[in-house]
């Protein structure tokens, strides 16, 4: 497989989603209508524009499995839009730290604006801090043990190397730290044609794992799983919100 084609591949396309030069085919809610339906507490993010909404391509609800602890920081790995990291500081009532970090400069700089004019004045305190930062996932500008939380909504199938991008996620975790997940999972392995299909890929699709492949992963990589839901799961694709937590070494 070409990993660099097809990682700038995912990248522009998410650039031209943004941009509005293409848009979703998927024949699935989306945007505000999917939040709802996730259970999003929308009568919080009530700030939130509809552009925002509109802008929100999330595969699960990852905040029922966040219960940060005050002064903690979270990581919201291929935040897009950034609706989860505002969704995490309308919902916690304690100082809180949040890097929203993405590939797509653009998305970036179009979330964070947005961001700073909607933002109610008790969600932007000193105490609980908002960062924007523009990187890879499979290569993050963080310190080792820097957070304590790392959600990845939409975002874990896009890596072709999980084990790497694994590796990465444990060094930045503080011990004990978790990792959040909300995506796609396969009923049976895909089919190897699968594996060119680029824009399916985009979609969270040709990256999906079994749940077996994926446990086997998470445990590889160094981490223990504790918690999963799952929607639909007869489907040939399913949503799935997972959590897993450092194991201790």
């Amino acid at each position: 497989m070409d990993v660099l084609g097809l990682k700038r591949h995912i990248q522009n396309y998410y650039k031209a989603l943004y941009d509005g030069e293409i848009s979703c085919q998927v024949p699935i809610l989306s945007g505000k209508d999917l939040a709802g339906s996730l259970g999003y507490p929308l009568e919080l993010l009530h700030f939130i524009p509809d552009t925002g909404w509109d802008e929100f391509f999330p595969c699960g609800n990852p905040l029922p499995f966040l219960s940060p602890s005050s002064g903690e920081w979270v990581l919201n790995l291929g935040c897009g839009a950034g609706i989860d990291s505002l969704a995490l500081l309308a919902t916690c009532s304690i100082p809180l730290n949040v890097v929203s970090m993405d590939i797509v400069m653009g998305i970036l700089e179009k979330a964070s604006r947005a961001a700073s004019r909607c933002l109610p004045p008790h969600l932007s305190l000193p105490n609980r801090t908002l960062h924007w930062v523009c990187a890879d996932g499979t290569d993050l500008p963080f310190v080792p043990h820097r957070f304590d939380w790392i959600i990845m909504n939409g975002v874990f199938n896009l890596f072709s190397d999980k084990a790497a991008l694994l590796t990465e996620l444990f060094r930045v975790l503080r011990p004990s730290g978790h990792l959040v997940v909300a995506d796609l999972c396969s009923k049976t392995e895909l089919p190897d044609y699968f594996t060119n299909e680029w824009d399916s890929w985009a979609w969270c699709m040709s990256g999906a794992c079994t749940e077996e492949r994926l446990s086997m992963l998470v445990k590889r990589g160094g981490f223990e799983q504790s918690r999963m839901i799952r929607e639909n799961p007869d489907d040939l694709f399913y949503r799935v919100v997972f959590s897993c937590r450092k194991a201790k070494v």
